[in-house]
């Protein structure tokens, strides 16, 4: 069955249109996370908690079926919405043994493995997480084998992947705010970054500067 998909662009007028043969996945797992993420049958796709997904603040830009000797893997790309702004593109592959196998996800033109190690330092600076605790990204995220099985899906793999660059969105606006209060208020800590950060990472400053001012190593 082959399908145009119509998706609106977010903030324009335009429409991103998609010929789709679904025949070719021949996986129904994926067939149905695919047509979930474009908005069709959504209730067939639930959350490892049971809750319904949600397709807001994604945007799917192309899907690629690449045959490789007699199988066929899909590739989804996508992009996250956040206000005016876009993230980098999502690229999320299946493999073959998938559900039973976590896809693999590239971010932008890398690997997003790697990129959890660039987190580590990151996530010691967490609202909640206590007395600065040193995490291995690689060990919890729910790509790691030991953590993936067969109720997990696309839509919990996009909530992680979200999550983490919010991570290192508000990283980088403690870096500037850090800057801020060195150059501008003489290392006066003023509590800006509730004004700043998102809510749920208000504190990361604050961990950052109650650490440096009791003289202690980062």
């Amino acid at each position: 069955m082959k399908m145009k998909i119509m998706k609106v662009l977010f903030k324009t007028n335009k429409h991103l249109e998609m010929d789709i043969d679904y025949d070719v996945i021949t996986n129904k797992r994926i067939k149905n996370e695919v047509r979930a993420l474009l908005g069709e049958g959504v209730s067939r796709v639930k959350l490892t908690n049971g809750d319904p997904v949600s397709t807001d603040g994604i945007l799917m830009t192309n899907i690629v079926v690449e045959q490789t000797g007699t199988n066929f893997l899909t590739s989804v790309y996508l992009r996250f919405l956040d206000g005016e702004k876009t993230s980098k593109e999502v690229k999320i592959t299946y493999p073959l043994g998938y559900p039973f196998k976590p896809p693999k996800v590239l971010v932008g033109d890398e690997n997003y493995f790697t990129l959890l190690t660039d987190l580590e330092s990151m996530w010691r600076f967490i609202p909640g997480n206590k007395k600065h605790k040193k995490i291995c990204p690689h060990c919890t995220t729910i790509m790691c084998r030991g953590n993936w099985g067969p109720c997990m899906n696309t839509f919990v793999v996009c909530n992680e992947i979200r999550y983490n660059i919010l991570i290192v969105r508000n990283a980088l606006k403690s870096v500037l705010l850090n800057t801020i209060i060195n150059t501008l208020l003489n290392g006066i800590y003023v509590p800006i970054e509730s004004f700043l950060l998102d809510k749920e990472f208000v504190g990361m400053n604050s961990c950052y500067w109650s650490t440096v001012a009791t003289g202690k190593t980062l």
